[in-house]
């Protein structure tokens, strides 16, 4: 199956789900919920939802990436980030979407591109 969203066919549905990531540089691991889109049945992309501006710093990209693609082999995987300027007021910061790609690098993506492949 594609990833380009102008051909995933099929009846396509969202769900919530989660993920679980070994923090080697901190005590335990955490526990990221993540949103998949699927068609027919098939997960075909996945999106880590952002830790937030309390949870400090990310994890690395390709311990998040990993840990998607252990549980769902193949699918695109996207992270949601915010630039959390304004500490833990969730009003006052916006958010953006990256793709992780293998080498663990977050890479910008177009938001209207991401909202084409996680519409159901």
């Amino acid at each position: 199956m594609t990833n380009d969203a102008r051909v995933i066919a099929g009846t396509r549905r969202m769900e919530t789900d989660s993920i679980t990531v070994d923090r080697p540089a901190s005590t335990g691991s955490a526990v990221f919920p993540v949103t998949t889109a699927s068609a027919d049945g098939t997960v075909y992309a996945v999106m880590i939802a952002e830790s937030g501006p309390l949870a400090g710093t990310s994890p690395d990209g390709h311990d998040l990436r990993t840990a998607v693609l252990d549980r769902w082999p193949g699918v695109r995987v996207f992270e949601r980030r915010s630039t959390g300027v304004s500490g833990a007021d969730p009003r006052g910061y916006e958010t953006f979407y990256v793709e992780l790609e293998s080498s663990g690098c977050r890479t910008d993506i177009d938001t209207d591109a991401v909202t084409a492949l996680f519409r159901p």
